[in-house]
């Protein structure tokens, strides 16, 4: 499940800005898929659900929980349900008569409950974190197939639209005819449900790809950045990481995280990145005929505070930036000499990343005069979380 705040900020045309850095748990409507099953196997036994499973009459039980159960479950006129399970026979202990499986309202609240609750937590704690920068929470929009459901609803309601009276006062209260004071901190808050949600992430893909995003800025969610050699400091850098560079004749640390981008940064539409470099060669690059490419790694991290180093826990691999130098002309690869005496050639250039509302664009320039294009190539075997800039 995927947790994302807005403020409108114009409403003609409609204009709106990600007011908290977004959130996301594992309390979609597919985990109650998966807790349905589990109550299956509870009810008749693992061997007997097992076998069942691989049965033709297995996906009719399956779509009627999904398109029944999950959306009407809450709704004040189903105490209880129905499901289809053809073919298992008669078992009272188990609820089964006629092919049928009772679901009695506390059955699926068990079901249920695990889920919400988690759900819940998520956007309890995104309601604090914007009441705590001072911002009022009006409305909680369900979307997706889950938000369809009656009894998430029902909870949501029951949570977030329940007023916490003020703490007692001796002094006369005032505001209102019985004389009780709205407690702001805790004002409730509207739950509303898209038209046809099951739809509405698809339909608003769609839109923002027929139209210009509505969306003016978004909170970063990781830290990105890339490692880079820099001048050894003993007592701050790792002994470990100490390397002797023979081109400018001087001890480094190698794989230094720089960060470009902050955790919980406000990322403006259209946002431009740059990642400055400085490349030595012993020799000219371009000297020979063969491939001349310089790639360097895009990583993240999702810890509260910007890691030093590249083998710090928290930082995980999220795509490799290539760049061809050949398109580059001979004269930007300038002559330097270092504190030794010795002569090298160097580029300095940046690899510049456009941030757009639903994708990204990589380039280079120097100078700032762009030279081609750079590619990016995702690593999606990473165990992190999956790529994601402004959320999209």
């Amino acid at each position: 499940m995927d947790l994302i705040s807005y403020k409108i900020t114009r409403v003609t045309p409609l204009q709106i800005v990600e007011s908290a850095q977004g959130e996301g748990g594992l309390c979609g409507g597919a985990f109650l898929n998966l807790r349905f099953e589990e109550h299956m196997k509870a009810r008749i036994g693992e061997a007997r659900f097992n076998a069942y499973k691989l049965g033709k009459h297995w996906h009719k039980a399956q779509a009627f929980f999904e398109k029944d159960v999950k959306r009407s479950f809450g709704a004040t006129y189903l105490k209880e349900f129905q499901v289809p399970v053809t073919g298992l026979p008669d078992d009272e202990a188990a609820g089964i008569e006629d092919n049928e499986l009772t679901l009695t309202t506390e059955q699926l609240k068990g079901i249920f409950d695990p889920v919400i609750n988690d759900v819940i937590d998520l956007v309890d704690h995104q309601v604090r974190e914007l009441r705590s920068g001072g911002e009022e929470v009006a409305a909680i929009i369900c979307v997706g197939g889950f938000g369809q459901s009656a009894y998430l609803q029902q909870r949501l309601k029951a949570h977030f639209r329940t007023d916490v009276p003020p703490a007692y006062s001796a002094a006369p209260a005032s505001g209102s005819a019985n004389g009780s004071v709205k407690n702001v901190e805790n004002k409730a808050i509207d739950i509303m449900v898209s038209t046809d949600s099951w739809t509405a992430c698809v339909r608003g893909a769609l839109q923002r790809g027929l139209q210009d995003s509505i969306v003016m800025s978004r909170k970063c969610r990781f830290h990105y950045g890339v490692e880079s050699n820099t001048l050894y400091r003993e007592g701050i850098h790792p002994a470990s990481s100490r390397v002797w560079n023979e081109i400018k004749d001087e001890f480094q640390a190698e794989s230094v995280m720089r960060w470009y981008l902050q955790k919980g940064e406000t990322i403006e539409k259209d946002r431009i990145v740059t990642f400055s470099f400085s490349l030595p060669w012993a020799e000219h690059p371009l000297s020979g005929n063969g491939e001349v490419k310089y790639s360097t790694t895009l990583f993240a991290s999702a810890a509260p505070a910007q890691a030093l180093m590249r083998s710090d826990a928290s930082v995980f691999r999220v795509c490799t930036m290539s760049a061809d130098l050949r398109a580059i002309p001979r004269r930007q690869f300038r002559k330097r000499t270092a504190t030794s005496g010795k002569k090298y050639h160097s580029l300095q250039f940046e690899l510049v990343m456009k941030v757009n509302s639903a994708d990204i664009e990589f380039s280079m320039e120097i100078d700032g005069e762009p030279y081609g294009s750079v590619t990016a190539s995702f690593d999606h075997s990473a165990l992190a979380p999956s790529f994601d800039l402004t959320d999209d």
